[in-house]
Order: C-alpha cells, then sequence, then structure tokens
C-alpha cells in the first residue's frame, strides 16, 4: 500500500493472523508495537461509552471510560485508572480530558502539549497522574466505534526521555486508522 510503512503493513498481517478466540494476545501484540516503535514504556487502551442520560453541561459531553487494560498492568496503575474515574464522577476532571471529549467523533492523536496549557505540566495532576508513574509524556489516539463509544490508546514515554514530537504523535494513528 502506497505511503504506509513496510513494518506498519507487517503489522496488519500479523494481526490479521491472529485467531478471533485470541483476542487478548492480539491486543497485547498491538500494544507492544505500539510501545517498541515510539519508544515508550507503556501503553493504555480503554473504552468510552457516550452516556445520553447525564446533564447537558457535563465537562466531559457525558463520555465516561469503562473497560481498560495496560502493556504492562501493575497496582499502582490501577489504582491511578480508578481514581481517574472516580475524579470525573465527581467533578474534578482534568483538561486534556475535557479537550479530547471535545473532540468526540474523530480519529484523532494528540500530544499532551497538544490538549493543555504550558502551565498544566506544573500542576497536581500532571505530578500525581503522570510524573509519580514515570509517565512524563504521552501521546492519547482515540478511535470512533461508532457515535457512542471510542477506543482510546494512551502512550507514555518516561519522565526522562524526550517528548513525543509531532512526527511521534501522527505514527500512532496511521498504524490504528488501517485497522
Amino acid at each position: 500500500m502506497p505511503g504506509i510503512d513496510a513494518d506498519i503493513q507487517q503489522l496488519w498481517d500479523e494481526l490479521a493472523d491472529f485467531d478471533a478466540a485470541h483476542s487478548d494476545q492480539t491486543m497485547h501484540h498491538l500494544l507492544n508495537f505500539l510501545n517498541e516503535d515510539l519508544h515508550a514504556i507503556n501503553v493504555l487502551w480503554f473504552v468510552a461509552i457516550h452516556l445520553h442520560s447525564l446533564k447537558p453541561d457535563d465537562p466531559v459531553f457525558g463520555w465516561r471510560p469503562r473497560v481498560h487494560g495496560y502493556l504492562y498492568p501493575d497496582a499502582a496503575l490501577e489504582k491511578r485508572s480508578r481514581d481517574a474515574k472516580q475524579s470525573i464522577e465527581c467533578g474534578k476532571i482534568n483538561p486534556s480530558m475535557i479537550r479530547s471529549a471535545a473532540l468526540a467523533g474523530q480519529w484523532r492523536a494528540n500530544r499532551l502539549v497538544d490538549l493543555v496549557e504550558p502551565e498544566w505540566f506544573e500542576s497536581e495532576f500532571y505530578r500525581d497522574y503522570h510524573l509519580a508513574h514515570n509517565h512524563g509524556d504521552a501521546i492519547w489516539l482515540a478511535c470512533p466505534i461508532n457515535e457512542d463509544s471510542e477506543v482510546y490508546f494512551g502512550i507514555f514515554r518516561s519522565n526522562d526521555a524526550p517528548r513525543f514530537s509531532p512526527e511521534d504523535r501522527d505514527r500512532p494513528l496511521r498504524i490504528v486508522c488501517g485497522l
């Protein structure tokens, strides 16, 4: 396919070769590719659903995370995920989530710097939810499934790694759009 790197085509072929009964291994293979390809340290996936019954002034427009998983899960990351879900329900919502939810319905990839103001990197949220877990930078991919559900991928680099570039941001979108 013109314009698509050979390693991406190979990944697509490898994913297609997995039997449908092995969806966990298929997801692990995709997450591992994203992690290695972008010199990351972990990848999160989650499904968000749109709840129409929520108040019209909901800061994230009725979008709520549901099931999730990590390439390299651990207890601290699971707690962070639970805390993030609880924060949304309490109305304490990270500005990067609000910005991403405002773009719902579009295939998109954003670096943290694309979603938040520079001073956000001095915030308690950034310290507690990113730096404390050695996630100095992130790319967030969002892939609409239909008008009421999206799959997200969070790709994380360590605190001491260089920030993601615009080219880094765009590459995983080419990968997942082809799936």
